[in-house]
């Protein structure tokens, strides 16, 4: 029979039951919720064909072939990846070739996307906005230390100069 002593030093240490706990539940949880959302998830298109299409404006004739096979594969992408919906537009040297909505905007009402809708990027913005801004320094069309307010004309006169570095860092305050 173990006495109070011997069963302390066999006891393990509450921290490591709720760390190996912790580890167990992500090593579990994870796949487990991913195999439930694959096995109740609907489809929002049960093939490429049925998802739905606003295209706006002819498409010339020399572009036709390129246009139809964008679109099956747009058609195909949406429904495997099952997209709400997406809008594509595709320019070659200046000229608008294609513009189509595919799915929907709006799932519940049923509202069709349109190539002239607008999405919420959210924080996708700050990608796109710092690669823009990094082409642009790149090419000497913006300064690091240069006042926003060269650039910006509405942006509100401060006591202390705002630089597109610390707006790009997030430390203009």
């Amino acid at each position: 029979m173990l006495d109070g002593k011997n069963r302390a030093k066999r006891r393990v240490p509450g921290c490591v039951v709720v760390a190996l706990a912790s580890v167990g539940l992500v090593v579990v949880g994870i796949p487990g919720m991913w195999v439930f959302v694959s096995l109740t998830a609907k489809p929002l298109f049960p093939n490429a064909a049925s998802v739905p299409g606003v295209m706006r404006g002819a498409v010339a004739e020399r572009w036709a072939g390129a246009v139809q096979r964008g679109r099956a594969l747009m058609r195909e992408s949406v429904a495997e990846q099952n997209l709400p919906g997406v809008s594509v537009a595709v320019g070659v040297g200046g000229e608008l070739v294609w513009a189509e909505g595919l799915g929907f905007a709006d799932v519940r009402s049923g509202v069709v996307v349109t190539p002239e809708h607008r999405f919420r990027l959210g924080t996708a913005s700050m990608a796109l906005t710092s690669a823009a801004v990094g082409r642009l320094v790149e090419e000497g069309r913006l300064g690091w230390d240069e006042e926003i307010g060269k650039h910006v004309p509405a942006f509100p006169k401060k006591q202390w100069p705002v630089t597109l570095r610390q707006l790009m860092g997030h430390t203009a305050g």
